[in-house]
């Protein structure tokens, strides 16, 4: 067989060996995250007939006492929590990082679910959901992105800023544009928005 015949059938051979071993791979990895996480049943949001939310007091910052959360917040703040994925890995979390707020949903049905988020760091919501740790399952994406770095939050710390900004909306009575930048930052981290580029 001349040598130029035989280099073709070992390129074609390694080339699929090669492809056996990536798709083996992305098939690992994609039944591996499907058995990761539990998804926990939370309420859709015409399912919801009242949400309150509280902010614990943390880095000096003063807490925000139960405050009702209007219908027009609360789909914002349930999409930044679902699907809710309870960790079949790691989930004594909760004993380690510091809770930082609380959310309150009372549904339809009679049902009363009690959220607590978690102070995680730069990362998707970190919460339980009637003391089951969850986080929230998805991508976690930049909310900017530069030739030096791309920009992610702290997702559950965001929502605690959006849960701040609309207490104080209400009790002044006067609209906030740090909540509508606050909603914008979330919608890009859980990826319905593309980042701002620096």
């Amino acid at each position: 067989m001349p040598k130029s015949k035989q280099k073709v059938i070992s390129w074609a051979v390694l080339a699929s060996v090669v492809a056996v071993a990536v798709g083996s791979f992305w098939i690992a990895i994609t039944i591996s995250r499907s058995h990761r996480f539990e998804i926990i049943d939370l309420p859709r949001d015409d399912e919801i007939r009242q949400m309150t939310a509280t902010v614990f007091v943390r880095f000096g910052m003063g807490g925000i006492r139960e405050c009702d959360i209007p219908p027009q917040y609360v789909s914002i703040l349930m999409r930044a929590l679902r699907p809710a994925g309870k960790s079949m890995y790691f989930s004594q979390w909760p004993d380690v990082y510091p809770p930082i707020g609380e959310m309150v949903i009372h549904t339809r049905s009679g049902r009363t679910i009690r959220i607590v988020l978690y102070d995680t760091g730069k990362c998707g919501a970190s919460f339980t959901v009637d003391g089951t740790a969850c986080f929230r399952v998805g991508e976690h994406k930049p909310v900017y992105v530069s030739q030096e770095e791309n920009g992610y939050v702290a997702e559950s710390g965001l929502i605690c800023d959006i849960i701040r900004e609309i207490s104080k909306e209400h009790e002044t009575q006067r609209k906030s544009d740090r909540l509508t930048i606050y909603i914008e930052r979330l919608r890009r981290s859980i990826g319905e928005l593309p980042p701002e580029h620096g």
